[in-house]
């Protein structure tokens, strides 16, 4: 990635969870109930949520399961089922929009085992949110990303809530 000036920083504005004070989607939303049952399960994670996920937080008190691990595994699945409950003529209509790209290439990385994964011509569309750039002048082994890790070296967590906001807000145009 890219940050606008140019310059290779893959951590460039990472958003924390305090940090999601703007944050909303819309009820009727496509990405409502992904996020919503992802935020329930995230919030097990530290025990404040009123989730019985008595067993799993044990084990992850114990260490047998870190924390960060499984929000990853969460937020690998996120973007895959968020990307892939975008209607086929959704995806068609927003293929060009950078934004767009962002999230098929960050749901590419999260089924590929949270590593971005570039073939010999992908990037094939310039892809971008926020500040940060997928360079599509460089692909395959090329790109500066090819197998670094996608969430928690990359985007943080809160990054992919709030970039599924604003696929959502792209949709609705």
């Amino acid at each position: 990635m890219k940050s606008a000036a140019g310059q290779v920083n893959p951590t460039v504005q990472s958003v924390r969870f305090n940090a999601l004070q703007d944050f909303s989607l819309d009820r009727g939303g496509v990405f409502h109930d992904l996020v919503l049952a992802y935020l329930v399960a995230a919030a097990g994670l530290t025990g404040d949520g009123h989730v019985d996920l008595e067993e799993v937080l044990q084990e992850i008190h114990d260490r047998v399961m870190p924390a960060n691990h499984i929000q990853q595994s969460l937020c690998c699945m996120l973007a895959i089922a968020a990307y892939q409950s975008i209607p086929k003529k959704d995806r068609e209509r927003l293929a060009e929009n950078p934004v767009f790209q962002f999230l098929r290439h960050t749901r590419n990385a999260a089924s590929h085992g949270n590593a971005w994964k570039f073939r010999k011509k992908e990037p094939a569309l310039h892809a971008e949110w926020g500040q940060l750039v997928i360079d599509d002048t460089r692909k395959g082994d090329d790109n500066p990303l090819q197998n670094r890790r996608c969430f928690f070296e990359t985007l943080e967590p809160a990054d992919l809530l709030c970039l599924l906001q604003d696929v959502e807000a792209a949709l609705r145009t």
